[in-house]
This record gives C-alpha cells, structure tokens and sequence, in this order.
C-alpha cells in the first residue's frame, strides 16, 4: 500500500467518525423536538481514558462523550440508563471500536463528573 492510499484511508475513518457524530446528534435534537424525550442530548468526541486503549484506539481522541445539552438535568440513574442502553448494543460498540473509540462517556448537563464504560469489554455475542 502506498502512502497516498493510507493517508485517503485516514481521512474516510475521519469522515466516517464526523458521520456517526453527526447522525447521533441529528436523531437526539429529533427527539427533544418532537417531543419524545425532554432531555437534549449531544454528542462529542474527547480524550476518553487511556487505561481503555485498544489497537483500533484514535490518538487523543478515543472518547465518545454524550452530555445533556438542553432540557432537564439528567440523573445519575438516568447516566446509567443511557450507557448501558449503549453498552446493550453489539452493533453500536463494534462500529463505535471500529471506528477508534475506546471509551463511552455519559455527562449530565453542567458536570464534567461523568460516567464512563470501556467499549471493547463490552461486546457480547447474540
């Protein structure tokens, strides 16, 4: 493989992680607006933690951090609920690995004092 060739993959894994950034965030702002759920939820990448690393793992960017963005705080229950309804999900943490995250991250609104899981112990087979 040349060097053109593995710089264009580096920028489609890019691409691809913006995508699934942005696809979370549209359906979330969806939900809020329709009514589906009161909370407003936002996606971001971070630095994640680096105990979590694994071989598909983005330099300084292996977090997937969801914070509520609008509405109501979220409780700590609610935290939890909203990561393991992620963590429940082989499809969403194979392509969330697949794609160079290590960590998912769940912050209520105002907090930096988040929960966070390790994507690649977390993928059950049906």
């Amino acid at each position: 493989m040349n060097l053109w060739n593995l710089m264009l993959g580096w920028f489609q894994e890019r691409n691809d992680r913006q995508v699934f950034l942005k696809d979370f965030n549209y359906e979330a702002k969806r939900a809020y607006v329709t009514g589906q759920t009161d909370i407003l939820l936002k996606a971001s990448t971070s630095y994640g933690n680096s105990d979590y690393r694994h071989s598909f793992s983005r330099f300084m960017a292996g977090g997937f951090r969801i914070k509520a963005d609008g509405g109501r705080p979220l409780s700590r229950d609610e935290v939890i609920s909203i990561g393991k309804s992620i963590i429940g999900n082989p499809m969403i943490i194979r392509t969330m690995i697949a794609l160079g995250w290590d960590t998912l991250e769940v912050h209520p609104q105002d907090s930096s004092s988040g929960l966070q899981w390790r994507l690649q112990n977390n993928i059950y087979l049906s």
